[in-house]
């Protein structure tokens, strides 16, 4: 491994997305690989099994973080454990379906499943962090004592506290819905495996369509990406897959990033008094990666028909490292 100019910039690079990434729950895998392919120069599959290495080293100094810190309403830690046993084992399942594919699909396949499951996404958590930032300039022209006493009471009566407690009161979903949530975990690993992203792409925007707040929705993603990712990273070692030197600097640079941006939008968040900022982060960090991911893979694409290379699936069974 050499340092020049493209591993300074590739560096910068990564220590903002990581930044981003970590505070929305996200990884920032969507901004390594792109960076991998465009500036280092990696192939696309070794870029992608870098690219877990550094949302695994990102994703455990942002738990090491969280882990003393704690909810914002409830008296129980930041971290949801439940909610993160609920999804962690058939994220685990997905994780290794995903990573076969990722041998198996072409490049086109995965480049289109990604601007749509992207766009989807992003766009569904933007309009929550719209929503949400409407309820707290709602919040702040009213007395506060009113407003949470009107926000816990309309949380009860709807329900939604259930899914943040740790009571047993709070476990009644329906059949229907703890396997829909399931089936979620699951793709949520298949993508992260095929993509080489963190599942939060896809936990975090659908934590918050369950009602769970942002700052409990990220550390929550992140901490089940940590596992997840982990899992990956060591299935593409085992595969050889990247260069060991240059995972091994690149998890350190985004580590330290993580780190840094919890310690700033934390402040910011304090100051502010506006918890959106975290879904507005998540928007625009998954969009991003939507852009640079989506573009990267049109690009591949050109270039292989200019070469009019195969651009079918690939054998699983005689995949040569």
């Amino acid at each position: 491994m050499r340092f020049g100019w493209k591993i300074v910039v590739g560096s910068i690079i990564g220590f903002f997305g990581a930044a981003f990434g970590s505070v929305g729950g996200v990884g920032g895998g969507g901004i390594y690989v792109p960076m991998l392919t465009l500036i280092i120069g990696f192939d696309p599959k070794s870029s992608t099994a870098i690219s877990k290495c550094m949302v695994t080293g990102a994703a455990g100094s942002t738990v090491y973080y969280n882990l003393r810190l704690r909810h914002p309403t409830l008296s129980m830690p930041l971290i949801d454990y439940d909610l993160a046993l609920l999804f962690q084992p058939m994220l685990m399942l997905g994780i290794s379906i995903g990573v076969a594919f990722n041998v198996l699909f072409a490049d086109w396949m995965v480049t289109i499943l990604l601007i749509i499951i992207f766009l989807v996404t992003s766009t569904k958590a933007f309009l929550r962090g719209v929503s949400t930032w409407k309820k707290e300039t709602l919040a702040k022209e009213i007395p506060v004592a009113v407003a949470v006493t009107l926000h816990e009471a309309i949380n009860l009566y709807k329900g939604r506290k259930m899914i943040q407690s740790k009571g047993d009161d709070g476990t009644n979903w329906r059949a229907l819905q703890l396997l829909s949530y399931c089936l979620c975990g699951m793709l949520a690993g298949i993508v992260g495996g095929l993509l080489g992203l963190g599942g939060g792409f896809i936990l975090g925007p659908l934590f918050l369509e369950l009602g769970v707040p942002p700052q409990v929705s990220s550390a929550t993603a992140t901490f089940i990406m940590t596992f997840s990712a982990s899992m990956t990273a060591i299935e593409y070692y085992l595969l050889k897959r990247f260069p060991v030197p240059y995972a091994m600097y690149f998890s350190i640079v985004t580590a330290l990033s993580a780190l840094i941006g919890q310690q700033v939008v934390g402040k910011l968040i304090k100051i502010l008094g506006r918890t959106s900022l975290i879904i507005f982060i998540l928007a625009f960090t998954i969009f991003g990666s939507a852009i640079f991911l989506g573009g990267t893979g049109i690009f591949n694409m050109i270039e292989k028909i200019e070469h009019h290379e195969y651009m079918g699936f690939a054998n699983l069974c005689k995949h040569q490292n």
